[in-house]
């Protein structure tokens, strides 16, 4: 295997034959494998492909590159990059036509790993941690927002099927459940200055009169959470609490200062020492989860 300056980019895919894009009838698409926080293949000529409608003229432009293809009869076009040196810079992807334009955000080129195999590919490595200790002790470095991760689902169907922009995205690496002192923080994430930044998130499914709120009910968990990220944030460290509203209706969110004046006081004085604090509704139905909207913050007490 050749070396690489550039730190490896792996993608766990499973089912790569399923990759094609469907030519679409009114509006420029890219393949789904494109996106934001992509990974090219280094020292390789890079096709990058979509759908149009027939004739339409379609620029792909990245790191200084540009390049034209034109949507054949069935709407289908690709546009061939040149071969770059691995960068860990993120630059723009962008395509667009006359009618659309589709920008991928933070896109690097590196050294792409390619997985797949049978069931057992999907079974994650955090299973074994709790009996094989260097496996554990890998699952608690620090993550490195050079890697990237794009999962591909096993095949669902008998038969070559193409694969929808919601049904995959690629994702920086960040490491999950970490542990600090007797407690567990959701999530800690790097920038690429190499600063931490503690996250945890918090499920809301109450809404009265447009208003989100939690917790329904005592949380001392939560409580000590915040006091965690309050000591985080003494010790030069970013932190903050994500608060999900699994929900379309909300348009402002409050804690729930009449259920539980603990955590809500404890958000409060989070919030005022530097402890970031959002929350954003989701789009909820049968096949997809997607972001709707970030909405306004009330910590002001109302009882």
């Amino acid at each position: 295997m050749v070396d690489c300056p550039f730190r490896r980019v792996l993608i766990l895919v499973c089912g790569l034959a399923t990759l094609p894009c469907t030519p679409g009838k009114a509006a420029l698409t890219v393949a789904a494998v494109f996106g934001d926080n992509a990974v090219l293949q280094r020292e390789a000529e890079l096709p990058v492909w979509g759908s149009a409608p027939a004739g339409t003229e379609v620029h792909v432009e990245f790191a200084g590159q540009s390049r034209i293809a034109t949507a054949d009869a069935d709407g289908k076009w690709i546009a061939q990059l040149e071969a770059m040196p691995a960068s860990s810079e993120g630059r723009p992807l962008q395509i667009r036509s006359s009618q659309d334009r589709i920008t991928f955000k933070n896109v690097v080129v590196g050294e792409v790993w390619l997985a797949s195999g049978q069931s057992n590919m999907q079974f994650p490595m955090s299973a074994c941690a709790r009996r094989i200790k260097t496996i554990a002790a890998t699952l608690r470095e620090q993550p490195d927002p050079n890697i990237r991760f794009l999962r591909i689902s096993c095949p669902d169907s008998p038969s070559l099927r193409d694969i929808k922009r919601h049904e995959i995205a690629w994702s920086v690496d960040a490491q999950p459940e970490v542990a600090i002192q007797n407690h567990r923080i959701d999530f800690l994430l790097k920038n690429q200055s190499g600063a931490l930044f503690y996250l945890e998130v918090k499920s809301v499914t109450y809404v009265k009169k447009g208003v989100a709120k939690f917790p329904d009910a005592v949380t001392r968990r939560g409580f000590l959470h915040l006091k965690l990220l309050q000591e985080l944030i003494s010790q030069g460290y970013q932190a903050g609490v994500l608060f999900v509203c699994q929900r379309q209706d909300a348009s402002s969110f409050q804690p729930m200062w009449e259920r539980d004046p603990h955590f809500s006081s404890a958000l409060v004085e989070a919030y005022a020492k530097g402890v970031k604090i959002n929350c954003i509704t989701l789009n909820i139905s049968k096949s997809e989860i997607t972001f709707n909207e970030e909405i306004s913050l009330n910590l002001e007490r109302r009882d």
